[in-house]
C-alpha cells in the first residue's frame, strides 16, 4: 500500500515529464499541462478512475470558506471533497481545512505559494496593495440589482465570465503564482440589516453602518451614515448593544453569524447595490505537478461548486427572511431616493477604478450586458422570480438538483473554455 503524500510531496519523475503552462487566462492555459492522457469534461467517474489507475496516492489540503462542517457556506467543499475521492477511484484525498486554522485570508497566498495549502478559498479584496484588479471588481459588483433568486443566479455566472475574460484579473493570479479556479465568486447580493428600520434616506443620517468592504465605504457616505468596522466575531454584539445601528451583509454572512436575530430589520436595494465582496478558489502552482487528468477532474467539480455556491446563498435568502420575521423584524425595499444615492456612489465608485487604470473604460458596459444575457437566462430556463423575498419559502425549489441545469449551462458557455488540456 502506497504511503499518501501531499500534492507537493509528489515528484515529477513519478508523474512523468511536465510542461507547465506558465500562461493565464485558464487553470491551465489551454496548453498541455502535464503528462497523461485527459479525459472527456465531466466524463463517467469510471473514466477517470481509469486515466488515474497508476497515479501515486496524494492528499490535497483544501481551506475552505466555512467556519465549520456544518456552516452555511460548507456545501460546496463537502460535495467536491466527496466527489473528488470518488471519480479519483481513492487516488485523490481532499483534506478540508475550516475556519481559517492554516492560514488568515491574508495570508493564503503565500500558504498556496510554499505549499501549507493546495487549494484554498480566497478574500483578495482584504488586501488591495496586492490585489488592486480584485478590489476594482468589487466596485463592479455595485451593478448587480437585488432580487430573491434571478439576480443572484444572474450576478454569479455573469462576474464568473467577467473575471475568467479579464487578461488584468488573470495576470494578478499568475504574479501570485496562483492557479485559479473560480476567479470571482460574486458571493451573494449585500442587504442592509437593522437594529431598528431605516426606511428613508434621512432616516440614514449618522447611522453606524458596519461595512465589509472598501467599496461600501463612500456609499455609506453617500447616505449620511458613517462606515465602521469591527471583526466578524465582534458584529453580533456591536448590533445588540448598538454600537452599530446597521451591518451591510450578504445573506450568507448575516446567517453564520447569526445577526439578522438582533438587526431583524431587511433593507433591499433592488436596481444597485453595496459593492459585493469578491471571493475565489485558486491552487498553488503544485497543482500543475498533478496528471493532466487529474487536474481536470478536480476542474470539472466546479459544475457542483457553482451549483452548491447558489443553493448556498439561496436557502440563506430563505432563512435569513424567516430569521427576520421571525424576530419581529421586516423585509422592504429601500425607498427611491436612498436606491438614486447607492446608484450614484457606485458610478462614482468604477470610474474610479477606470481611472486608475485597473479595469477598462468599458467595463460598467460589459457587467451590464452579461447580467443583462445571464437574466434572459434565467427566464428562459424557468428560474424567474415568482415572488418576493418574504415568500421565498414557498417558491423556490430546494431540491439539490434544481439550478443544476443552469449551473450546466454555466459549465459549457464559461468554465470549460479554461479546462486544462
Amino acid at each position: 500500500m502506497k504511503t499518501k503524500k501531499s500534492i507537493t510531496a509528489v515528484s515529477a519523475t513519478a508523474l512523468g515529464a511536465l510542461v507547465l503552462s506558465g500562461c493565464a487566462g485558464g487553470a491551465g492555459g489551454g496548453q498541455d499541462t502535464a503528462a497523461g492522457e485527459g479525459v472527456e469534461p465531466r466524463a463517467d467517474f469510471s473514466a477517470y478512475q481509469e486515466a488515474l489507475a497508476d497515479m501515486p496516492e496524494t492528499t490535497l489540503v483544501y481551506q475552505a470558506s466555512a467556519q465549520s462542517p456544518e456552516g452555511p457556506d460548507a456545501l460546496r467543499s463537502e460535495e467536491f471533497k466527496k466527489n473528488v475521492e470518488e471519480a479519483s477511484g481513492g487516488r485523490i484525498e481532499v483534506e478540508l481545512v475550516h475556519g481559517q486554522a492554516i492560514a488568515a485570508y491574508g495570508e493564503v497566498p503565500a500558504a498556496l505559494e510554499d505549499g501549507r495549502i493546495d487549494i484554498a478559498y480566497m478574500l483578495n479584496i482584504y488586501d488591495p496593495a496586492n490585489f488592486p484588479v480584485t478590489s476594482a471588481f468589487s466596485a463592479g459588483t455595485t451593478l448587480a440589482g437585488g432580487s430573491p433568486r434571478a439576480a443572484e443566479m444572474a450576478a454569479n455566472a455573469a462576474f464568473l465570465e467577467v473575471g475568467w475574460d479579464s487578461p488584468a484579473l488573470m495576470a494578478e493570479y499568475e504574479e501570485h503564482s496562483m492557479v485559479p479556479l473560480v476567479p470571482v465568486h460574486a458571493m451573494g447580493g449585500i442587504h442592509a440589516v437593522c437594529a431598528e428600520p431605516v426606511d428613508t434616506l434621512a432616516d440614514w443620517k449618522g447611522k453606524q453602518l458596519l461595512v465589509g468592504t472598501a467599496g461600501m465605504v463612500p456609499q455609506a457616505e453617500s447616505l449620511g451614515a458613517t462606515p465602521v468596522s469591527l471583526s466578524y466575531l465582534e458584529a453580533y454584539e456591536g448590533l445588540q448593544r448598538g454600537t452599530v445601528d446597521c451591518m451591510a451583509t450578504s445573506p450568507v454572512g448575516a446567517a453564520a453569524g447569526g445577526v439578522v436575530e438582533v438587526a431583524p430589520y431587511l433593507r433591499l436595494a433592488e436596481e444597485a447595490n453595496f459593492a459585493r465582496g469578491i471571493g475565489a478558489i485558486a491552487a498553488g502552482p503544485s497543482f500543475e505537478t498533478l496528471p493532466l487528468a487529474a487536474q481536470q477532474l478536480v476542474f470539472d467539480q466546479l459544475t457542483e461548486v457553482f451549483n452548491n455556491s447558489l443553493r448556498s446563498d439561496l436557502e440563506s435568502n430563505i432563512g435569513v427572511a424567516e430569521t427576520a420575521l421571525a424576530n419581529g423584524g421586516s423585509i422592504a425595499p429601500m425607498d427611491a431616493e436612498t436606491e438614486a444615492k447607492i446608484k450614484e456612489s457606485s458610478a462614482a465608485l468604477i470610474q474610479e477604478q477606470v481611472d486608475k487604470g485597473l479595469v477598462p473604460e468599458d467595463f460598467a458596459d460589459t457587467i451590464t450586458e452579461r447580467l443583462d444575457y445571464w437574466t434572459g437566462v434565467t427566464e428562459e430556463m424557468g428560474y424567474g422570480d415568482e415572488g418576493d423575498f418574504e415568500t421565498l419559502s414557498e417558491w423556490h425549489d430546494t431540491d439539490p438538483e434544481f439550478l443544476m441545469p443552469f449551473s450546466e449551462r454555466v459549465f459549457d458557455e464559461v468554465i470549460s473554455q479554461h479546462r486544462p488540456e
